[in-house]
């Protein structure tokens, strides 16, 4: 894009041109998130969150996990806290 810039005006302007599109491409790219909230059967819950995660969408994350169902399961003195996975198979 660069070059068709530097031939349509100048050298100058050209430049300009491009380092602006390259900065616009990659605040474009910073700022993509996406999270995926699965529930599971045993009452867990699963967040996947793929791409950057920047301050920018700071509200969409806290707006999607403020939003997964909470698991009706809760510990106390006669249902004990699941142990969760063990060391061993974490990878």
């Amino acid at each position: 894009m660069t070059a068709v810039a530097v031939v349509a005006v100048n050298m100058f302007e050209g430049v300009l041109i491009g380092l602006a599109l390259s900065v616009a491409k990659a605040a474009w790219e910073t700022s993509h998130v996406h999270l995926a909230v699965d529930d599971c059967s045993d009452g867990l819950i699963t967040v996947r969150l793929t791409g950057k995660a920047t301050f920018l969408r700071l509200p969409k994350v806290l707006d999607t996990l403020g939003s997964a169902r909470r698991p009706a399961h809760r510990a106390g003195p006669d249902r004990p806290a699941s142990p969760g996975p063990t060391p061993a198979a974490w990878p």
